[in-house]
């Protein structure tokens, strides 16, 4: 994990998303993350947290939310690994911050539109430790240390397993095909698919909760896949989701089929632009941000993903 001895995401300071700032946040998965709490009980706890809350109270399932917190980048490490149910200031001051980031009335509080906005979805990336470049309205955020792939290896190659999902080869490799086509359409990147066994540059793999990397997934509607900064190349698909594909680059009507169908090629863009250098972007529109609904598809690139690209690749 070569990209993970530069990127500690949760000793990092918490630097809010703020613009006008010089600086924003967002890291990659972090081996400080590697603790398993299935997505269903978090949505447990969290469905019992909206009474106000008191500096110097403990609200049963506060812990969990602490941890979420944690694991997208928002709260440290504590030093036991654990957290208690206690309402404090650093809580509040990390809620906050997350409620900045995704379009909720910076209250500190534990109400109805957070804990909604914790259960969507969303990329296993944290959202905090990094460097943002802000351009008038639009913000994207880079990688500590502006990692990128070199300008003498600007033609990347690429392989997947289809092992763990229930999508046929043939639709995998279309998929991929125009998610990588989108970013390469706009740099001066070029990605061409080859058997995994060829050892490519990025590696796609399809997995179910903890795999090795030190950030397990954690089941169906929770974090959907995460991948790592230039040029360490790996891309993790959850195989608990109920992955949508097709061959043609077309809404599939199985989209709408289930209340927890997710788009493949919505999340894979996503990730790519992390594989190429990109962090988390406040814009709720943009590819980069961090949370997507189910039976949503959205993969055009905007403003902000074009010139985040951009400015490492031209």
């Amino acid at each position: 994990m070569n990209s993970l001895k530069s990127l500690s995401v949760f000793l990092l300071p918490i630097i809010i998303f703020i613009a006008g700032t010089g600086a924003t946040t967002t890291s990659t998965p972090s081996s400080s993350s590697s603790s398993f709490i299935p997505i269903s009980q978090w949505r447990t706890s969290f469905r019992n947290l909206t009474a106000a809350c008191r500096n110097g109270d403990s609200y049963h399932g506060l812990s969990s939310v602490k941890f979420y917190l944690n694991r997208y980048g928002y709260l440290e490490d504590s030093e036991s690994k654990t957290y208690d149910d206690l309402y404090n200031d650093g809580f509040r001051s990390a809620l906050m911050a997350y409620q900045k980031n995704f379009h909720v009335k910076p209250t500190g509080q534990l109400d109805k539109a957070t804990l909604k906005s914790m259960m969507k979805p969303r990329c296993g990336v944290p959202d905090v430790g990094g460097i943002s470049i802000i351009h008038g309205r639009n913000l994207f955020t880079l990688f500590p240390g502006s990692p990128r792939w070199p300008p003498t290896h600007t033609s990347l190659t690429y392989g997947f397993s289809s092992n763990g999902v229930s999508i046929t080869t043939d639709v995998l490799s279309a998929v991929l095909a125009r998610a990588f086509q989108r970013w390469a359409s706009v740099t001066s990147l070029t990605f061409t698919e080859v058997s995994i066994s060829a050892n490519p540059d990025v590696t796609i793999n399809f997995y179910l909760g903890n795999h090795n990397d030190g950030y397990p997934f954690d089941g169906p509607m929770g974090m959907l896949a995460h991948a790592f900064a230039p040029t360490d190349g790996r891309l993790h698909f959850d195989a608990a989701e109920y992955w949508i594909g097709t061959v043609a680059n077309v809404e599939s009507p199985l989209l709408t089929s289930s209340n927890m169908a997710i788009d493949l090629e919505s999340v894979a863009v996503h990730e790519i632009g992390h594989i190429i250098g990109l962090g988390h972007t406040t814009i709720r529109n943009a590819i980069m941000y961090p949370s997507i609904a189910a039976q949503v598809r959205k993969v055009r690139l905007t403003v902000d993903d074009v010139r985040g690209a951009q400015s490492l690749y031209g």
